[in-house]
């Protein structure tokens, strides 16, 4: 596989491996800024284009403080199902705006049960 010549490997975790015919690009998101996510997306859409399956980890939801024993047996706080479905419906609209003003536009931004420490913790 080629190594992307636009995206140094300081600036992300790249492991790169290959199943069967579909080679596989696997990042850890490095930064909360939506911009620079923007701008990474961009530069990676030549891997995509030549066949390279991206997969991008890191946080979309996540409430570690906010944890319930109802959220143990598998009950799903509406704070993040309503943050999953706007999400879902940005996403499934390709609204890249949408989706960098997570912030100000998203449900439970901040969640209701603790102040934003971080951008990860809006939602």
């Amino acid at each position: 596989m080629k190594r992307a010549r636009t995206v140094p490997s300081a600036v992300i975790d790249v492991r790169a491996i290959d199943l069967g015919d579909v080679p596989v690009l696997q990042l850890s998101l490095p930064t909360h800024d939506p911009a620079r996510l923007i701008e990474l997306g961009a530069r990676l859409r030549p891997l995509r284009e030549e066949g390279v399956l991206v997969i991008g980890s890191g946080f979309m939801t996540h409430g570690l403080r906010s944890l319930t024993r109802d959220m143990l047996d598998g009950k799903v706080p509406a704070w993040s199902s309503d943050f999953d479905a706007w999400a879902a419906g940005a996403l499934a609209r390709g609204d890249i705006d949408e989706l960098a003003a997570y912030a100000t536009r998203a449900p439970a931004c901040p969640m209701p049960t603790q102040p934003p420490t971080t951008t990860s913790h809006c939602s």
